[in-house]
Formats: C-alpha cells, sequence, structure tokens
C-alpha cells in the first residue's frame, strides 16, 4: 500500500532553499492574469541486485523520483483569490519498485492508479483549500533533505528495489522483500479534501481527509495531519516536518502512523539529515544522512552522501532490517539534469531464522523541465 510511486515533493518541498532549480517548464499567460505551466521529469536507471545466490540487472524508471507529467493553472479571481487546477500523472514506464527475482513488469502498463494529482485548489491570505485527487497531509514528511543525492541516498530508498526479496540462509527465496523489511509509511495520494495554512515564520499546518479512489481494491481512507519548518540558522538552512495519520482500511485493520524528519545545510555546504517513525501494531525505523553539497565543476553541483536505516518489528516482532548506502550525484545542463550512481547494503533478520545480506547499485539520470 506505501511502496511504489514515489515522489518528488522533498526535492520540490527545498528546492528554493539551496539553490537547486525547482522544476518549471514553459508558462503561458492570459491577458486576465492567469498562467498554465507544464513541468516534468524523465528519471531512467540501471539497477543491479545481488541477493547472495544470484544477480539480477534491469532498465526500469527509478521509483524514488518516478517519470511523470504535470500541469499547474492558475487564475486571479480578485479580492485576493486565485482558484487552481493541478494535474500530475506518471508515465507508466515499469517501476524499479516492482521488479523482483523473476518478476519483471512490461516496459509501459499505464493505468488510472498512476494518476497522482487530478484536483482543484481555492487560495487567498486564509491559505488554500484543495480538493481531488492528490497528496495527502504530510505527503514527504519523512523526506526533508537538503542533500543532492536525492535518487540514491534517501530514505526512500527502498523503492530502488523494493520487489526483491531476501532469501533464507539456505538460498531459498523466502516471502520478506525489500519493501516489506524498509517502509517509510510515506507518500500516500489519494481522493481528499485538504487544507494548509498560511506560511508563518516559516510554519505551516496542513490537515486533510481523503480515501483511494482509483484502485478498486483499496478502501482505505485516512485522517493525516502535518506541520512543517524552514528558516535560516548559523549561516546556513533548517527545515523538519512531523506527520500522522489514521488509517481505516475494512480489508487489513485500522492503524496510526506517525513520522518526520529533519535537515540542515550548513554555510560549508555540509548536510545533517534524520528522520524516524513508528506504526501501531507494525514496527518503527530511524535513519540518518550526511552529505556534502560542492561546487567543484562548473557544469553544476556535485552531490556525495552517505546513510543508514534501522528498522525494528515491520515484518514480525523481533525483526531486524539495516541499511547502509552511498551516492553521488552531478548536476549538469544549467541544473536540469542529474547523473547519479549509488551502492547499497541491505540486512534483515527474524527470531528463529537467517537471511543472507543482499547489495544493490544503480545508476541513471534524470531530466527535469
Amino acid at each position: 500500500m506505501f511502496h511504489g510511486h514515489h515522489r518528488l515533493a522533498p526535492l520540490l518541498l527545498i528546492a528554493g532553499a539551496i539553490g537547486t532549480p525547482a522544476l518549471g517548464g514553459p508558462t503561458f499567460k492570459s491577458a486576465s492574469g492567469g498562467s498554465v505551466t507544464f513541468s516534468g521529469s524523465f528519471n531512467p536507471g540501471y539497477f543491479r541486485f545481488d541477493d547472495g545466490v544470484g544477480s539480477y540487472t534491469e532498465l526500469a524508471d527509478n521509483a524514488t523520483n518516478d517519470s511523470f507529467v504535470n500541469m499547474q493553472v492558475t487564475q486571479p479571481l480578485g479580492a485576493g483569490l486565485t482558484f487552481g487546477f493541478d494535474f500530475q500523472t506518471y508515465f507508466g514506464f515499469r517501476s524499479s519498485s516492482d521488479i523482483g527475482q523473476g518478476d519483471v513488469p512490461e516496459p509501459l502498463d499505464w493505468d488510472r492508479t498512476d494518476i497522482q494529482i487530478l484536483a482543484f485548489s481555492l487560495s487567498g491570505a486564509f491559505g488554500t483549500l484543495s480538493a481531488g485527487q492528490g497528496k495527502l497531509a504530510g505527503y514527504g514528511a519523512s523526506g526533508t533533505d537538503f542533500g543532492q543525492t536525492v535518487n540514491v541516498t534517501e530514505l526512500s530508498f527502498d523503492s530502488n528495489f523494493g520487489g526483491y526479496a531476501f532469501r533464507t540462509g539456505a538460498g531459498a527465496l523466502s516471502e520478506v522483500t525489500v519493501n516489506d523489511a524498509f517502509p517509510t509509511f510515506d507518500w500516500i495520494a489519494a481522493g481528499r479534501v485538504r487544507y494548509d495554512t498560511p506560511t508563518t515564520r516559516g510554519v505551516q499546518f496542513s490537515v486533510s481527509w481523503g480515501q483511494d479512489i482509483l484502485d478498486p481494491d483499496d478502501d482505505t481512507t485516512y485522517l493525516s495531519a502535518a506541520a512543517t519548518y524552514q528558516a535560516k540558522l548559523a549561516g546556513g538552512q533548517i527545515g523538519a516536518a512531523l506527520a500522522t495519520y489514521r488509517a481505516e482500511d475494512t480489508g487489513n485493520g485500522d492503524f496510526t502512523a506517525t513520522y518526520g524528519s529533519a535537515s540542515y545545510l550548513s554555510a560549508g555546504n555540509v548536510v545533517f539529515t534524520l528522520g524516524a517513525g513508528t506504526q501501531s501494531g507494525s514496527g518503527s525505523f530511524s535513519y540518518a544522512k550526511l552529505g556534502y553539497n560542492a561546487d567543484w565543476l562548473h557544469a553544476g553541483t556535485t552531490a556525495l552522501a552517505v546513510d543508514y536505516y534501522r528498522g525494528n518489528d515491520f515484518v514480525t516482532d523481533g525483526s531486524e532490517s539495516s541499511s547502509w548506502g552511498v551516492g553521488v550525484s552531478q548536476w549538469v545542463a544549467d541544473g536540469n539534469m542529474q547523473i547519479y550512481a549509488g551502492y547499497r547494503q541491505f540486512a534483515y533478520d527474524q527470531p528463529g531464522a537467517s537471511f543472507l545480506d543482499a547489495t544493490g547499485v544503480v545508476l541513471g539520470f534524470a531530466y527535469n523541465w
């Protein structure tokens, strides 16, 4: 339910603060002050996964930030009010999170669940009220990150290899996948009504209520709330987010998830990022990342990072999952393209059973417009 397509939210959230170009393609303006803006991203990658017995190589869309196209319409209404319409869909390319041992989806398979946003909004001094398919309050709250290696080292790293299963100590495939062992509880879109307050002194609050309306097999409803914060601090930038939601699912039971993250970009371009989350009836995780955004090349920012994730009790009581990774990204083409590479190691254990460690390598590029 919580894995698969992702997610440019953290990158967009902090783009203005750290100098990474926010997405924004051609804009067409009307005489009445309205505008239509098109943007998008194409993010293919090469993925190699070694489960301790065999190695698997595939080309796929990088599910940490799926390829998408977006159209935003704004129209001033007078009296300080602005009407908005937002449409965003993934292209439906084969997603890295859906690939597993012996399970490789078709190269292109778009369906209506690839529509992430189809919503109307009204903004003014009161904030923004929106309705339709879109992001719940708290979408991306686990991914606050001033680092620029978001395609290889970020909290949603499981999306790069999510469908692969761990092998038991005897070498047999288990039923435990990377997605199962490394959740974040985040990145949920649904048909919803959402309200966002104005940002005051860097603080914004959001609430939403929604239900999955695109997947006929999922009738989960969500009540969510979130808070975000951004400010300058000691010559650098700090950002943080905290979110919680209550999920009511007639098929799988009800639960509550709470998660958040914080990131600091120092004046010397060193990045410190932390994240954590917990879900009732399930488990909890913690995450840490250290990065550096360097201006070594005229072509653009060179970003380096190392991160670590630890989870407990997700698949079964007493289970432990851990992962560490290293990544590098190079921005080129006036900041519109990112070339990246990453390496990651995965470990999973549970009482009464042993599992082999696994590793993954990803190479790719993301072109934004």
